[in-house]
């Protein structure tokens, strides 16, 4: 069941498809560090590794430069296939879905990079990185266990949740089964 962040920890989202706007956001996170510890305190001594949580926002679909990363990875122009994000057919139903393929697998390679970045600046001051990817349902257009490539130390979560009330009783052994 998915709840409201708390109130230390709401606010903006970032954009996970965008390698620029991934160093930005964790080096300024990791500023923060340096800023509270002192940089000899962070690396080396003191803060050792940087763990990331799984991802559970929900799948990102584009970002600022999408038609620029899509036509270097893909050798075409996404744009005349747009509508087919909406269930329109280009052309036939057969180079739709490699579209839609070639669409998915961009945004997987890009939020691959992202994940990288955030090993990349980690590394770059001595910190470990232990990373979560997702394991609660689909939650981003990626492989899970690619996400976490760059990690160091890659790691997974599992969710117990109470196990359904059963509205009739199971029948015992000999009573008809």
């Amino acid at each position: 069941m998915a709840v409201p962040a708390p109130r230390g920890g709401s606010g903006l989202e970032a954009d996970k498809l965008s390698r620029e706007y991934a160093r930005s956001d964790i080096e300024a996170y990791l500023d923060e560090f340096d800023k509270t510890l002192g940089a000899d305190f962070v690396g080396r001594r003191g803060l050792r590794a940087l763990f990331t949580e799984s991802y559970e926002v929900g799948p990102q679909n584009w970002t600022d430069d999408l038609p620029e990363q899509f036509r270097s990875r893909r050798g075409y122009d996404l744009r005349p296939w747009l509508p087919v994000l909406t269930g329109r057919v280009i052309e036939s139903a057969a180079q739709s879905d490699r579209f839609l393929w070639d669409y998915r697998q961009t945004l997987a390679e890009l939020l691959v990079e992202h994940y990288g970045q955030i090993a990349t600046s980690s590394h770059a001051r001595h910190l470990s990185q232990y990373a979560e990817s997702q394991e609660n349902g689909r939650q981003a257009f990626a492989d899970g266990m690619e996400m976490k490539t760059a990690a160091d130390i890659p790691m997974g979560a599992m969710w117990v949740t109470a196990a359904p009330v059963l509205q009739t009783p199971l029948p015992l052994a000999g009573e008809g089964i």
